[in-house]
């Protein structure tokens, strides 16, 4: 997915049909390594499954469809590491500190 999403970012100015393959590699490469992320937290491996959320959020910011910040929010409640959930929240909630999801 990752040799594909790089190939097409190269292509990407060459025309309409590369610009919708690049989208479509695009949005597998942060399925994949989305779906990555929620295995590592399953098998327990939290710290794992909080660098792949956190570097999907560097990479992808525009890409709230993937739900990957409640994922990051998840792993960091799991781990009960209460001040990054608050800083996520404060960055990506807009409103306040304080969320639905801490309620």
């Amino acid at each position: 997915a990752e040799n594909a999403y790089r190939k097409s970012q190269q292509l990407l100015e060459q025309g309409r049909i590369q610009d919708i393959v690049h989208k479509r590699n695009t949005n597998i490469l942060i399925y994949v390594k989305r779906r990555l992320g929620m295995c590592a937290r399953k098998l327990g491996k939290l710290r794992e499954a909080t660098k792949i959320f956190r570097d999907l959020v560097k990479e992808f910011p525009m890409m709230s469809v993937f739900n990957i910040h409640e994922n990051l929010i998840e792993v960091l409640l799991a781990l009960q590491n209460y001040a990054d959930v608050q800083g996520v929240l404060a960055k990506y909630d807009g409103k306040s500190l304080f969320s639905k999801t801490l309620h």
